[in-house]
């Protein structure tokens, strides 16, 4: 019995507490964040406390007044709207999450599921507070009397709806790089086949131009022979110095000239 309890005790001691892994959801919530378009992290944790919130609008209004500082105005179905003062200080991705989450718990321990515009702006307003005070989640948690298990719960939540996103759009973008490289692929492949009909038409031509070239050669030539001095062009014997061309025997001269 006391060696059970000793090793309890140790694995207890040796084990992280609620509240590191509080901080720890709220880190690992930023460093999902970082790897991601702000405009898509806040979209997903609107969209996972937008039951919270009554609406989506108000959801994204207030997860996006809390990474910036500003004001954040809800409204209930009326229309009546409440707004939370700008506290001036932006909150990284991850305080966002701890701090709806802290604010749903602590609504929730007083029987609260579904708030009004009001009662959320009040219960998130004073998890701001404290937590510009200087205190860290666990404390806040336990100043509450909050189960921690429940809100470390509710933050790992989200950070999984963060990671699974993250890698929903990274397959998309794989995707949508592969179908960019195949289409370039393929347009230069186009191209290259363009060319090379290009060079053998090029190639063809060039052939026809020397085979009409040569048939125009031949063609020439045989014109130049039949041009030529024919026989019957030449100084023929009629034409000549004949011998009745020549001075008669009654000159004294002979037929044959020497």
């Amino acid at each position: 019995m006391r060696t059970s309890l000793i090793l309890t005790s140790a694995l207890w001691l040796a084990s992280p507490s609620w509240a590191d892994l509080l901080d720890d959801s709220a880190q690992h919530t930023n460093n999902l964040a970082a790897r991601q378009d702000s405009s898509q992290v806040a979209d997903t944790l609107a969209s996972n406390y937008s039951q919270l919130a009554g609406s989506k609008q108000n959801a994204t209004a207030l997860v996006n007044g809390l990474r910036t500082g500003q004001a954040i105005t809800l409204s209930n179905a009326a229309g009546q709207t409440t707004t939370l003062a700008a506290s001036g200080k932006s909150m990284g991705w991850g305080g966002v999450n701890v701090t709806i989450s802290l604010a749903q718990a602590n609504l929730q321990k007083a029987g609260i599921s579904n708030p009004t515009a009001s009662e959320l702006v009040l219960a998130v307003s004073n998890i701001s507070d404290l937590r510009s005070s200087g205190m860290g989640w666990g404390q806040i948690a336990n100043s509450l009397g909050l189960n921690l298990g429940s809100v470390v719960a509710k933050s790992r939540a989200n950070e999984q709806a963060l990671e699974q996103r993250g890698r929903s759009s990274k397959a998309k973008s794989d995707d949508d790089s592969t179908s960019h490289a195949k289409h370039q692929e393929g347009e230069m492949h186009k191209s290259g086949t363009a060319a090379e009909h290009a060079g053998k038409s090029d190639d063809s031509a060039g052939a026809r131009s020397g085979q009409d070239s040569g048939e125009s050669g031949k063609g020439s030539s045989g014109n130049s022979g039949s041009s030529g001095s024919g026989g019957s062009s030449g100084s023929g014997g009629s034409n000549g110095s004949g011998g009745s061309s020549g001075s008669g025997g009654s000159s004294g001269s002979g037929s044959r000239q020497w």
